[in-house]
């Protein structure tokens, strides 16, 4: 089982708050980058999860995560693209050259006959 919390994902000080808060428990701390991971629910310090929820209001918590976006390579991507095709006259999609990929079919497969009538 785990607990995802995103509100220690982007934020190295709240990270380290929680970190310090489980590790004063004494219990064993089994995370990713925001995963809290478990098998018991006795393994969980269920107090520092709620602590580390409350800390974040969920304004700021949007705000964070905005600006995370923001700072993307596809939000940059899409900002250029976006002021490109506005100073241009045409927007015409491109017709695809790609060929349309065939479905491989399983080794023990037979082809299907054709049905003469």
């Amino acid at each position: 089982m785990a607990v995802y919390l995103m509100c220690t994902y982007g934020s190295p000080e709240e990270d380290k708050w929680f970190r310090e808060a489980w590790a004063k428990t004494g219990k064993k701390l089994d995370m990713g980058k925001s995963c809290v991971r478990f098998k018991k629910l006795g393994d969980v310090a269920l107090e520092v999860i709620g602590e580390a929820i409350r800390r974040v209001p969920a304004k700021r918590y949007i705000e964070t995560y905005q600006a995370m976006l923001a700072n993307t390579k596809s939000a940059k991507r899409a900002t250029k693209t976006a002021s490109a095709a506005s100073t241009t006259k045409s927007t015409a999609k491109k017709k695809s050259t790609r060929k349309p990929r065939q479905r491989k079919l399983p080794s023990n497969a037979r082809p299907e006959k054709p049905i003469e009538g």
